[in-house]
């Protein structure tokens, strides 16, 4: 009789865990997810949010998002976004239709938005041209706002990483079904840039402004923040774009804005030269985000030389040859084409377009402090993360581009 107790209890401590497992259908659903991206069990990163809300007929709903990245397909690095919105207490998949009142009206929105503020914004840094439509069938909602995340033959950065797009909550206020909830600022409390790279990532090169450099993330939820570190990577400014702060938002009035947030510590109106030391235009107001600061340019003169390798190593290298003395000229080349510039001055950019995208503002920074005085640059080919580059290298140059023919 003691024996049959015993493994009466045994039966019991192994049932009861797996009874409470089964309660909990947000983990089963991470669970069967989990098993479907990886079903042969590799090392990959696994990354789980959750995030509760009220609808409005009373229906407590959470919203799941798993995000898993490694070597999955075929030893190649993948990343893989899934998600999904559900009664917490049944399981029951809801539609976004519970959170907003027209899903056509909502599409429409979000092109317009990406095709107002986001599309010059995001081909500075990579080839974004492929963002309309903005896909619906991948959403996350979170304390911040809402992510929609597109598949990474659409829309991916230069980590590799799937991009995305978020529009905090008072963007989406006209066409929210829920209450407006409450959302933080989302760098409220930082230190080192060291954490928030590591946190974040890092969108491109930092750019120079006064008092130290300005950083640029790559999570979509900080589209529009960035922060300023001195020269010991202590961050001592957030410049923001995209906020909503005790009821104050962009675009608002100054009056109306001092009302909510009380007056500020400081106000200072830009001429030019401060303007161009902060990446800012004239004035008190700052730019809307599509315009946020002026990308870095070398002091140097910069030209970008695009067509035929050969042909454009030529032209180059003649003109490189032909500067008047006390100039200090530097050549930006691709690995492969740098024996084409014999013993000339140059820096590899790297052997292709994602190499240059790290790469470029880094060289030209450099040029500056060796006290470069003519930069010629090689292009690269305008498509995919070519573009991009390009983009980005063209307003370095302050677009002096010229077309090479074979």
């Amino acid at each position: 009789m003691r024996k049959l107790c015993v493994w009466m209890l045994m039966a019991l401590l192994l049932i009861v865990p797996a009874l409470a497992e089964e309660a909990d259908p947000a983990e089963a659903w991470f669970a069967e997810q989990a098993a479907l991206l990886n079903p042969l069990g590799l090392e990959a990163a696994e990354q789980r949010e959750m995030y509760d809300l009220a609808l409005p007929d009373g229906t407590q709903a959470v919203s799941l998002c798993l995000t898993m990245e490694g070597d999955l397909r075929f030893g190649r690095y993948a990343q893989y976004v899934r998600t999904a919105l559900m009664d917490r207490e049944t399981g029951e998949m809801l539609s976004l239709d519970a959170v907003f009142n027209d899903l056509d009206d909502l599409q429409q929105f979000l092109d317009a938005y990406v095709e107002d503020s986001v599309l010059e914004e995001l081909n500075t840094y990579l080839d974004a041209n492929d963002l309309l439509p903005v896909p619906l069938d991948a959403v996350c909602l979170d304390e911040l706002g809402v992510t929609f995340h597109y598949p990474a033959e659409r829309f991916q950065f230069f980590s590799g990483h799937a991009g995305a797009l978020q529009l905090q909550w008072y963007e989406l206020r006209d066409d929210l079904a829920i209450d407006l909830p409450e959302q933080p600022f989302p760098l409220a409390e930082v230190d080192t840039i060291d954490v928030l790279l590591a946190e974040y990532g890092s969108l491109t090169d930092p750019d120079l402004v006064e008092g130290g450099e300005i950083y640029e993330f790559e999570s979509p939820a900080l589209r529009g923040i960035q922060a300023i570190a001195d020269e010991n990577g202590t961050v001592h400014a957030v410049r923001a774009f995209r906020f909503s702060v005790k009821g104050a938002e962009p675009g608002m009035s100054r009056e109306k804005a001092e009302a909510l947030l009380g007056a500020p510590l400081k106000s200072e109106a830009l001429d030019a030269d401060a303007a161009r030391r902060l990446r800012l235009q004239e004035g008190e107001a700052a730019p809307s985000p599509g315009m946020k600061h002026k990308h870095y340019a070398p002091k140097a003169r910069m030209t970008l030389y695009e067509g035929e390798r050969k042909a454009v190593a030529a032209l180059i290298c003649r003109e490189y040859d032909a500067l008047p003395a006390g100039e200090k000229a530097l050549i930006l080349a691709a690995t492969a084409n740098l024996p084409l510039y014999g013993g000339r001055n140059t820096t590899d950019l790297g052997a292709d377009e994602w190499a240059a995208a790290h790469h470029i503002f880094a060289a030209l920074r450099q040029a500056d402090a060796d006290g470069v005085t003519r930069v010629f640059s090689e292009g690269w080919p305008e498509t995919g993360v070519g573009l991009a580059v390009m983009n980005r290298m063209a307003r370095a140059a302050g677009f002096d581009i010229v077309r090479v023919d074979a």
